[in-house]
């Protein structure tokens, strides 16, 4: 039986995690004499970011268990479909985990393996690769989130990373995977970090160098259990980088991860600072110790100075935009529900409701969890917002809202931010690129109570003018939870910034407490690419607005978007939650033997595809993986044309129109995918024109 604190321990873990990843990201590659002379003796975050952009550890850690959720439970397949998660999640050649070639890069060719038809264990194998590339640091760089999976179950842990780390490495590496995941799961029931690395060395082999590596350095704690520079000294000289070929080898670094753990004693503070003036890939390794520390201390033993900038925001850079805007609740809610399935424990009401995936849901019941959301008070007055274990009415905790300097009548808004540009982050760190999570059709709903009569009402922003568009203004009893509705107008293009909550005052203050928030119902909107614009992150990652580009390439030309590549060029937009309607896609062939409306998109290998296909057909498609043809009728198509290619679908049942006319109806009975993203594919050697493309969903959904 899982404990009874579990949720809270996944969420801490997810916490260490990325507040490992922020505090390494400022002097990754940097030595320790850089490091010392740069900053002293380090203690807190090296910089202040705006909001900390998409992380490849975050991505792997978080994403690839949803192989569980998305394929199913299956362990001994585990290994496949881990595979096609990452070829699903990975946009191609760029986000998620890129940053150098094949050859050099363990994951790129990993990938690239795959691509060609290469499964796992071969692809990430040493045979394949050679020694040097399967045995880079990513083995143990994304595994933390299996080890939350089992919990206080080391064995299945090293099980589940042993699967899931040989789709892109071999040998040592998939061992450090073992041994992390293994650590992360002692750390639910281990009285201190020694038991937690004897358990974690004991499901790896005795012989590897990994083992002799944690030995090791292990004695020489034993021998000089107060000088962990000394410890870092020997380090250097037996298990440094010349030994070890490769730009990021798995050894070095789990070396001082070892250092850390030992010297920091079971503080997560000690442990993190110490792991971050080691030097070299600490991102990577201070975010593997944060998420072991952060599990056997638990939210108590993380000081609040880690959390708070961070406000539990997540950007991933996966193929799918809307998820690519996420929080660490969302992760922690995702991770244990499947932990709880994977144990067969019935998953708890609350639980599955948060993960459902037919909505947005926001609550409030982890400890300190904001989900996210922001405050502001008009005139400049102190505003916060945090986390109260006063139960609500679902029970748990929720989020309060206190302005105690607002002038009567004064706005105070809480909010989230439901698309996000370049210019809310620092850099543009693997490549991140989002979807609006908030549509028009759409409906916000929110309960709220307030200890003093206040007026509150729900809000939306349009990102294009800036507009704050409010509903009816609702006068809250003292102490009566209300609950407050607001639907975003149907039928329009427009970008949905940020929605939330405005509360006003008769008096001096606004003290407000918010339940669950929900961004819900069917959308009902259209992408007009006359009025889209390119997002310019850096010289080299420019985007169109609300899209994210899986392949090829994507410009806004004359008011139309513009897609050329070959073999194939992909780009997607939308929200994953879509479900039952109609998509529609305003498509100007130029060149090219096919050019479709992609629906149900959920992620780079899972989607359905209809358009114009060479021969003068129409195609209805199914990727998995590849395409593969479920339908065609006759339909000759002109290039230069515009022809408005939609699908009507509802629970399999897929219905192809062009300019209206129906042209294909075909029934999947085979795993049909019911809910995803829209986008537009073109094959082969070509180049199409997108007027827009719209989304309606069914009245079921509103």
């Amino acid at each position: 039986m899982l404990p009874s604190d579990y949720i809270e321990r996944v969420y801490a873990g997810v916490l260490g995690k990325t507040i490992g990843v922020r505090h390494g990201s400022n002097d990754e590659g940097w030595s320790y004499e850089k490091i010392r002379e740069t900053f002293g003796e380090v203690t807190d975050y090296l910089f202040t970011f705006r909001n900390f952009a998409a992380d490849d550890d975050t991505n792997g850690t978080f994403l690839l268990p949803l192989a569980l959720r998305d394929y199913g439970l299956d362990r001994e397949s585990l290994s496949d479909h881990v595979a096609d998660t990452l070829l699903n999640y990975a946009p191609d050649h760029h986000g998620f985990f890129w940053w150098g070639p094949y050859g050099v890069s363990t994951e790129r060719t990993a990938y690239d393996n795959l691509k060609a038809g290469l499964r796992p264990p071969y692809s990430g194998s040493a045979a394949c690769n050679g020694p040097t590339i399967a045995e880079q640091i990513g083995g143990q760089i994304f595994i933390d989130g299996w080890g939350m999976l089992a919990p206080g179950e080391e064995a299945l842990a090293a099980d589940l990373a042993a699967r899931a780390a040989c789709v892109t490495h071999g040998d040592n590496g998939v061992y450090g995977g073992m041994f992390i995941a293994a650590a992360v799961a002692a750390a639910f029931d281990a009285k201190d970090i020694g038991e937690v690395l004897r358990r974690a060395l004991a499901v790896i082999p005795e012989d590897c160098t990994y083992a002799r590596m944690v030995r090791d350095i292990r004695r020489f704690f034993g021998e000089n259990p107060d000088d962990w520079r000394a410890c870092l000294a020997y380090i250097r000289k037996n298990y440094w980088q010349d030994k070890y070929p490769g730009n990021c080898h798995i050894m070095p670094n789990a070396a001082m991860m070892m250092l850390s753990m030992l010297y920091g004693r079971g503080s997560f503070s000690d442990t993190i600072n110490i792991c971050n003036m080691c030097g070299w890939d600490t991102d990577c390794n201070v975010a593997n110790v944060g998420a072991i520390l952060g599990v056997l201390v638990g939210l108590k033993g993380i000081d609040w100075k880690w959390r708070e900038p961070i406000g539990d925001f997540l950007a991933f850079s996966c193929a799918l935009g809307d998820q690519n805007i996420s929080n660490l609740g969302q992760v922690t809610y995702e991770l244990a529900a499947l932990g709880y399935a994977l144990h067969g424990e019935e998953v708890p009401p609350q639980l599955r409701r948060m993960t459902a995936r037919d909505a947005r849901r926001f609550d409030f019941s982890l400890p300190g969890c904001i989900q996210s959301f922001r405050a502001e008070a008009e005139g400049g007055d102190a505003v916060r917002i945090f986390q109260v274990a006063q139960p609500r009415r679902t029970g748990g905790g929720a989020l309060r809202l206190l302005a105690a300097t607002a002038e009567p009548g004064a706005p105070v808004r809480l909010f989230l931010l439901t698309y996000y540009h370049p210019s809310d982050f620092n850099d543009s760190r693997y490549d991140p690129s989002f979807s609006p999570v908030a549509y028009p059709g759409q409906r916000l709903r929110a309960c709220v109570r307030a200890p003093r009569p206040l007026r509150a009402r729900l809000f939306f922003e349009d990102d294009r003018t800036g507009e704050i568009q409010r509903g009816e203004r609702v006068c809250l009893a003292p102490g009566v939870w209300t609950e407050l509705t607001l639907r975003i107008p149907a039928g329009t293009d427009a970008r949905i910034r940020r929605v939330g909550l405005e509360a006003e005052g008769a008096e001096t203050g606004v003290d407000l407490v918010l339940d669950e928030f929900a961004i819900e119902g069917g959308a009902d909107y259209a992408v007009n690419f006359a009025r889209e614009g390119v997002e310019r992150w850096n010289p080299l990652h420019e985007e169109i607005s609300q899209c994210m580009f899986n392949c090829g390439s994507w410009t806004l030309e004359e008011g139309r978007l513009a897609g050329r590549g070959a073999p194939l060029a992909e780009i997607f937009t939308g929200s994953t939650t879509f479900g039952d309607g109609c998509a529609q896609a305003v498509l100007v062939p130029r060149f090219g033997p096919a050019h479709n409306l992609e629906f149900c998109v959920q992620g780079a290998a899972r989607c359905y595809a209809a358009g114009l296909a060479q021969g003068g057909k129409v195609r209805l498609y199914k990727k998995h993986r590849d395409y593969a043809v479920l339908t065609e009728a006759d339909f000759p198509w002109e290039l230069g044309r515009a022809y408005a290619v939609a699908a009507e679908h509802a629970g399999g049942d897929i219905r192809v129109l062009v300019d209206g006319r129906e042209v294909l109806r075909f029934q999947d009975e085979e795993n049909p995918y019911l809910r995803g993203s829209v986008g537009i594919s073109i094959f082969g050697a070509g180049r199409c024109d997108v007027e827009s493309i719209c989304v309606k969903e069914a009245e079921s959904h509103a």
